[in-house]
């Protein structure tokens, strides 16, 4: 399978990166290829609802790394979205990616893609999650992808004490399991 996993944070070493890693160790064990896209150091502007692409020519008016994500997007059968938590939200440049799938509509929905999403955030209450737990089943559903996965991780201040945890050998777990 292919697979591609875009990371939100621009800590290439922060707790969502440890998720990231660890469910791409498991994945390319089990002989899955993987990219990873570390969306914070991608040139990607926000979409300017101006139309130009009518939802899925892909010819959006911004010159920018967009083009060679969706490109990437469109060939993988698996996708992981992959972040920390700043306030409620996802970081902004996943969420500019995200904007900009509009462009791969015709592409993107109903492609038959499985998806997991993997949130970190400093308070493990289930209401801190809410809003990203209902962004990612709205959206799966719009695009008609399969929930394949979900790994919202809070309570933990650094790396080093989520490394202690059972989270990186979940989503490790989660790559190795990945079936067709």
């Amino acid at each position: 399978m292919q697979i591609v996993v875009l990371t939100g944070s621009a800590h290439l070493k922060g707790m969502s990166a440890l998720l990231s890693e660890n469910f791409i160790k498991g994945a390319e064990e089990a002989g899955h290829s993987v990219v990873r896209i570390d969306t914070a150091f991608k040139n990607v502007h926000h979409c300017l609802g101006c139309l130009k692409c009518n939802g899925g020519d892909n010819d959006c008016v911004m010159n920018d790394d967009m083009k060679e994500i969706g490109q990437t997007i469109e060939k993988s059968d698996v996708v992981v979205f992959a972040y920390p938590m700043y306030y409620h939200l996802m970081p902004m440049t996943l969420k500019a990616v995200l904007d900009r799938f509009y462009a791969f509509d015709k592409s993107f929905v109903g492609a038959h893609k499985k998806a997991f999403m993997f949130a970190t955030g400093r308070d493990d209450s289930e209401a801190n999650f809410a809003p990203m737990r209902t962004w990612f089943k709205s959206d799966m559903d719009y695009l008609q992808w399969e929930i394949a996965g979900e790994l919202n991780v809070g309570g933990y201040m650094t790396r080093e004490e989520l490394e202690q945890s059972e989270y990186p050998g979940m989503a490790y777990e989660m790559g190795k399991n990945l079936q067709d």
